[in-house]
Parts: structure tokens; C-alpha cells; sequence
């Protein structure tokens, strides 16, 4: 008991640390956003024709993409949101360049 009361910040750090990487591991999942692998984005797209939303910006864009891929930058999302209305009922494989993406919180369609 006198290790819990000494040492109370070290195991608070320690438990919200665990905590945090729950939710990175089960956040997108509880909000309907699931990662996937090269493999499965492929299926997405030839099968059941998904969107590719390019968020790079200009100059890693045009370096190389994906054919027919539709290019709108990270910071510019919120604003054109609005183009993506039609493709609301398909699956969007969103592409960056890290992977790490952080799409801006947005309304529901």
C-alpha cells in the first residue's frame, strides 16, 4: 500500500497510457472507420467500387496517385466536404502520405 501512495503519479501515467492505446487500437472502429491493408483496399476498390480520396497536398500529389483518384488536400477538406455528398453510400479508401491522416471532425451526411 505505501508503494501505491509513493509512487500515485507513475501508476496514473501508466493506466491513462494504457488507456489512450485502447482507444487508438477500438476509437475508429466504435466510429464505423476501419484501417485496412494495400490488399484489402485493392478489393474495396475493384469490388465494391470505392472512392479514393487523395488528401495529399499539390506537390506529393502530383509526384505520382492513384488512377482516378480524387484529389482534395487534408486542409482543404471541411470546406469541399460538399463533393463527396454523391459518393455518400460507397466506401472511401482515404490515401496520405503517412497513413496517419487525422480527417477533420465533420457533420454527419
Amino acid at each position: 500500500m505505501q508503494y501505491l501512495q509513493n509512487n500515485i503519479w507513475m501508476i496514473t501515467i501508466a493506466i491513462t497510457s494504457g488507456l489512450m492505446l485502447l482507444w487508438s487500437l477500438f476509437g475508429n472502429r466504435m466510429r464505423g472507420i476501419n484501417e485496412v491493408n494495400c490488399a484489402e483496399a485493392l478489393q474495396l476498390i475493384n469490388h465494391k467500387n470505392a472512392l479514393i480520396l487523395d488528401v495529399r497536398e499539390e506537390s506529393e500529389y502530383k509526384s505520382g496517385h492513384i488512377l482516378n483518384a480524387k484529389w482534395i488536400p487534408l486542409g482543404r477538406l471541411a470546406d469541399r466536404l460538399g463533393e463527396l455528398e454523391r459518393h455518400r453510400e460507397q466506401a472511401i479508401v482515404v490515401v496520405c502520405r503517412s497513413g496517419n491522416a487525422r480527417l477533420p471532425p465533420v457533420r454527419p451526411w
